[in-house]
């Protein structure tokens, strides 16, 4: 899980990289250049690999989506009723 974030921390530098080289051949370039467009492409390229990442992890497991609301049918993570009642009459229920 700790890989996971590494790599989706990385992608995301090298996105805001790919912009930033965009806006700095925007500004120096002339009309004719074409590394503008091959840089917002990259950073295109980049954005939509890691969605398809992210989908992955999800899917795979390795990492899991913060839920609204707690169903233990539905999450293996979330406490039943009865966990949540035993927490609650010890005192170290999460609110």
């Amino acid at each position: 899980m700790l890989a996971t974030k590494y790599i989706v921390i990385t992608v995301l530098v090298l996105i805001v990289a790919s912009l930033a080289s965009a806006m700095a051949y925007l500004v120096k370039d002339d009309s004719s250049s074409k590394r503008t467009v091959k840089a917002l492409t990259v950073r295109i390229s980049l954005s939509i690999a890691l969605i398809l990442f992210l989908v992955l992890a999800a899917y795979m497991g390795w990492i899991r989506p913060n839920s609204i609301v707690c169903d233990p049918a539905v999450d293996e993570y979330c406490p039943t009723s009865q966990e949540r009642a035993e927490e609650k009459a010890k005192g170290t229920a999460k609110p």
